[in-house]
């Protein structure tokens, strides 16, 4: 076959590509341009205006939001609660009745522009829209009742610099909370990556099939309840009273926490390591090894170590235990 026969066939085909691409990503309305290399330009997206809506509401005490838009709720320098919605989709739903904040997205499950990226051998289509979300902001002095997110199973929250008696996420997808003061019960089900940094709660109870876990510079003071299907958990300087973990397939990570009751560490498949200081241990492995203070024995499947304040219970069915002081 000639050599132009060739370049020709070929030219065909990285158009035929491209042109997929376009229409599978913008309706048909797509440009080319050079930037190290071709890249398909979706006119559409970037043409399209972002819908912005704010609120205004005099006292708010409970907020319940159900979107699968992101999630914010902060404190600021305002003396009324603001809520800023950033959407290509229609607007949610809001309501305010009796101090009750409602923000209710009915379109389930919606996909905003965000950053599309699909690499094909050299060729790259990249698409990147601007951030869309929800944003409340609570007075300095304001104190909330309840703050309830379900995040329909995509949504990401951040909270920070909130007071609350009682907060409960649902369904979302990474989670962070920062400088979090919550009176009674936190609640954190169907989540994935989660942060917790600074937080100060009664009780604690989180559930994640899938997502690692990081929880640092916290006290809880009565109970915690923590349970991971497929992820790592990392506490770190952390005052804890007494709890419980269990992990399927994951490691554990336990340093600087000041425990004063009895914290129960459970792992089916993954590595636990631990720094006591000065408290109680009891350990154990059905399939792995133990190290205990720098010491180390292949044929050690249990160790105990009696300290003076709290206990550490560890067991995992496939894993090594390493204990530190």
């Amino acid at each position: 076959m000639k050599r132009s026969v060739k370049i020709g066939l070929s030219l065909i085909v990285i158009g035929a590509v491209l042109a997929l691409i376009g229409f599978g990503f913008g309706g048909g309305s797509s440009s080319i341009s050079w930037n190290n290399g071709p890249k398909v330009i979706d006119r559409k997206t970037q043409k399209e205006k972002m819908v912005q809506q704010s609120y205004t509401y005099n006292e708010v005490k409970n907020i319940d939001v159900s979107t699968s838009l992101p999630v914010r709720i902060i404190t600021g320098d305002v003396k009324k609660t603001t809520v800023k919605v950033m959407t290509y989709q229609k607007l949610p739903e809001l309501s305010y009745q009796q101090n009750h904040l409602k923000i209710t997205d009915k379109q389930a499950g919606s996909v905003s522009p965000g950053h599309i990226k699909i690499e094909l051998f050299s060729w790259k289509y990249e698409n990147q829209g601007d951030q869309d979300g929800i944003v409340i902001t609570v007075p300095q002095s304001q104190s909330l009742s309840d703050i309830q997110i379900d995040g329909q199973n995509s949504s990401d929250v951040s909270l920070s610099d909130v007071k609350a008696d009682k907060i409960a996420i649902q369904h979302v997808a990474d989670t962070r909370l920062k400088n979090i003061i919550v009176q009674h019960d936190l609640t954190l089900d169907d989540i994935e990556d989660t942060d917790l940094n600074d937080v100060t709660t009664s009780t604690a109870t989180i559930k994640s099939d899938n997502g690692d876990l990081t929880i640092q510079n916290t006290r809880i003071s009565d109970g915690m309840n923590i349970q991971l299907e497929n992820g790592d958990l990392s506490m770190h300087h952390n005052h804890i009273n007494t709890g419980k973990i269990n992990t399927s397939y994951g490691d554990v990570t336990l340093m600087n926490n000041q425990l004063s009751g009895q914290l129960t560490i459970t792992a089916q498949d993954g590595d636990i390591s631990a720094m006591i200081g000065k408290s109680s241990v009891t350990a154990k492995t059905l399939d792995g090894d133990i190290s205990a203070f720098n010491s180390h024995d292949d044929d050690q499947t249990s160790y105990t170590h009696k300290g003076t304040t709290g206990a550490y219970v560890i067991s995992t069915d496939s894993g090594d235990v390493t204990i530190k002081q």
